[in-house]
C-alpha cells in the first residue's frame, strides 16, 4: 500500500502546484538589423549600375538564433533571442536600401541572367555575426563582397573584407541587436566607397 499512497501524495502536491513536473516554456524575443544611410545619393552614377545579393552566409550564422561566444570562450546559440528573419533576409534587405540610397541599383533576384542594364554584380558573403560576450562585449560583424562583371568568365573586379567590432555597454540582447546594426552601417559606408571608386575607375578605362 505504501507506494501507492506515495504516488497519490505526489499527485496531490503537483495538483496544488507544490512540485513542478515541467519547465516553463522559453520566452523568446525577436530582434531586426537596421541600417541607417544619412545624406543624399552620390552624384555621377549611371542608373541600374550594380545588381546585389547575400550569395552565402558562414554555416553556424544560418539560422535566426543569437550566436554568442561567452566567456569561457566557447560558443551557444541563444534560445531566449533571435532574429525576425534569417540573417541572410534581414542582411539583403539593409544592403539594398543602404546602396539603393547611395544611387546604386537596389533590386536584385536572385538569377545570374546577363543584362545590359545590370553591367556589375555585387555578391555580399555574410562571414561572421557574433555577439562577443568573452571580454568586454560587443558586436561583431564580418562580410566580403565581390564585385563582377557580368562577362562569360564571371570575373571578379574588386574583392573587399568588411570586419567591424561595435563595443556595447553590457551583455544586453537588445544592446548588442543595436550594435550589430552600426557594424553594418560602418561596413555598408565602406563598401560604398569602394563600389563607388571600383566604376569610377572602370568607367575611366573604358
Amino acid at each position: 500500500m505504501k507506494p501507492i499512497l506515495a504516488a497519490l501524495a505526489l499527485g496531490a502536491l503537483a495538483i496544488t502546484g507544490c512540485v513542478r513536473l515541467a519547465k516553463p516554456p522559453i520566452e523568446t524575443k525577436h530582434y531586426l538589423l537596421e541600417a541607417r544611410r544619412e545624406g543624399p545619393p552620390r552624384e555621377g552614377l549611371p542608373a541600374d549600375t550594380v545588381n546585389l545579393r547575400v550569395a552565402s552566409v558562414s554555416p553556424g550564422y544560418e539560422g535566426q538564433l543569437f550566436v554568442i561566444r561567452d566567456k569561457d570562450g566557447s560558443y551557444r546559440s541563444d534560445l531566449g533571442h533571435r532574429f525576425l528573419a534569417p540573417p541572410k533576409d534581414l542582411v539583403e534587405e539593409q544592403a539594398k536600401a543602404w546602396m539603393g540610397s547611395a544611387g546604386f541599383q537596389r533590386a536584385v533576384e536572385g538569377s545570374k541572367t546577363r543584362s545590359t542594364h545590370l553591367p556589375y554584380l555585387l555578391d555580399i558573403h555574410l562571414i561572421r555575426l557574433l555577439g562577443d560576450f568573452q571580454r568586454e562585449p560587443a558586436a561583431e560583424v564580418e562580410l566580403q563582397a565581390v564585385l563582377s562583371a557580368w562577362v562569360v568568365d564571371d570575373s571578379p573586379r574588386r574583392v573587399w573584407t568588411l570586419r567591424q567590432r561595435v563595443p556595447i555597454d553590457r551583455r544586453d540582447p537588445a544592446l548588442l541587436a543595436e550594435g550589430w546594426s552600426q557594424a553594418l552601417e560602418q561596413a555598408f559606408a565602406e563598401l560604398e566607397v569602394g563600389v563607388s571608386e571600383a566604376l569610377a575607375e572602370a568607367r575611366r578605362r573604358e
